[in-house]
């Protein structure tokens, strides 16, 4: 399977997890309405761009990196799928991320980088999704998740901590476990 996940949220810890292990402290990036570009952060609990993230100067610091996701994407790796990052974000926190992740072997020698997408606008997205042929989108945001499913993509992971009940046809998953978990059952 071809499977495309966002980065904030999903692979680097939401503002939420991020905040308690800091304190409860957070900076808010700029808000997103609908296609319009981001410069910055936009997902105030944890999604894309979201600067939970990052220490107080601005960099990303390791320790950020969601339980199990390492374990999780060599699983993956072992099992045949093709990996992709996709995340929304501006340019400065594309550079960024893009740097922090060169220096970061279990990333890199499992997800190269001409498999890391950065959009700036949300239907950029969903045309990941299409050019990276993703029969599996896991994503922390609803609005995303929905337009993904709506587009095609046979399989959607809400990450989340959501009381809301998912949308038909999309499974809401707490951990990267249960992401690997729910990905065997798709397999099968």
């Amino acid at each position: 399977m071809n499977l495309n996940f966002d980065i904030y949220g999903v692979t680097l810890m939401s503002a939420k997890q991020a905040g308690a292990i800091a304190g409860g402290k957070s900076k808010q990036g700029k808000k997103s309405d609908g296609d319009k570009p981001v410069d910055e952060p936009v997902h105030p609990h944890g999604g894309a761009g979201a600067p939970s993230a990052e220490d107080d100067e601005g960099s990303i610091d390791k320790s950020k990196i969601m339980s199990g996701f390492f374990k999780s994407i060599a699983e993956l790796k072992e099992m045949g799928h093709t990996m992709y990052f996709n995340s929304m974000s501006g340019p400065d926190r594309e550079k960024q991320v893009r740097e922090f992740f060169r220096g970061i072997k279990e990333i890199t020698d499992i997800i190269p980088e001409e498999n890391w997408h950065f959009v700036r606008t949300r239907s950029e997205k969903t045309k990941t999704t299409d050019a990276t042929k993703a029969d599996l989108m896991i994503d922390d945001r609803l609005d995303i998740v929905e337009n993904v499913k709506s587009h095609g993509v046979k399989h959607v992971l809400w990450f989340t901590n959501s009381s809301k009940e998912p949308p038909a046809g999309v499974v809401k998953v707490k951990s990267w476990k249960e992401i690997v978990a729910k990905i065997k059952e798709l397999s099968v």
